[in-house]
This record gives structure tokens, sequence and C-alpha cells, in this order.
């Protein structure tokens, strides 16, 4: 899968033109709104993942399931308003924070033809950018060696 996938990412990059990709780890994948395929395409096979790369420039998202096939092309995502949105970031991401706000164990990777690669799950964007803060409970970081000591002592 992590092959399929990143020369689908890298592909719609280097073409510097966006796309998105479900990945749909149900055991049946859902339906998806979208152009569905009669047969799905077996993206082991080197001529259907060049022609997933291709499909990935129409709008809409590819649909991948867990065995490794295309499923549906130029998907709808959509869902509800949910907190976390950012409309600055367009479209493509927020219908993907939605849409996995929505449906479980689905993966939704945003390729934006001007902003670094989003990956969604649960309705949240995992590459966030996090900042560590100080609390009152812990000003700087525990040392390792300092976890060993005090584990050692209990």
């Amino acid at each position: 899968m992590f092959k399929i996938v990143t020369s689908i990412v890298h592909g719609a990059a280097r073409q510097r033109h966006g796309c998105t990709i479900v990945i749909d780890l149900n055991e049946k994948p859902i339906f998806i709104s979208g152009h569905s395929l009669e047969q799905p395409l077996d993206l082991e096979k080197h001529e259907y993942l060049e022609l997933a790369k291709s499909l990935s420039k129409v709008d809409g998202a590819l649909h991948l399931g867990a065995d490794l096939k295309l499923h549906s092309f130029a998907c709808l995502l959509d869902g509800h308003f949910i907190p976390g949105e950012d409309r600055a970031r367009g479209a493509r991401f927020n219908s993907a924070l939605r849409f996995t706000a929505e449906h479980h164990n689905i993966i939704v990777i945003v390729v934006s033809s001007d902003d670094p690669v989003s990956i969604m799950i649960d309705g949240v964007a995992l590459n966030t950018k996090w900042q560590w803060k100080p609390s009152l409970f812990c000003n700087e970081p525990v040392l390792l060696e300092k976890w060993v000591t005090i584990s050692e002592s209990s």
C-alpha cells in the first residue's frame, strides 16, 4: 500500500497538481459518490498504477481499498462542519477532514498543488505542527537518565 500511495503522491507533486487519495481499510470498501469501477483495478500492476496516476488529475478523489485496488475515481467527499476546519486550506483539505470525521477505517491523503501533503484520519490532520509548551507540572523535558534513576529507586 505504501509504495502505491507514495507513487501516486509523488506523481501529483512532480506534475504540480493536487489530488486526494482515500485509503479505505474496511473489509468491504464503503460507497463513495463518484465513478465506480465494475472491476476494481489491481494497482500492483504497473499499467493500472500509471492509469490511477492519470486519474488523480481528475477533480475528486481516488478510492483505494485495503485490497490494493482502485475502486472508484472522481469521488466527492462530503460531511458536516467539524471544529478544526481551516477555510484558508481550501475545499479539498476541509472535505477530507469532514469525510474522515464521519467514516471509520478511512485515511485521506491530500496533495495540494501549493502546500505539503496532509494526512487525515478521524477528522484530524495528522501532520499538524505541534509545539511543546512548558506547563506547571513540567518546566523542562525529563532526561531518560533521570527516569531510569527514579525507576530503580522505587
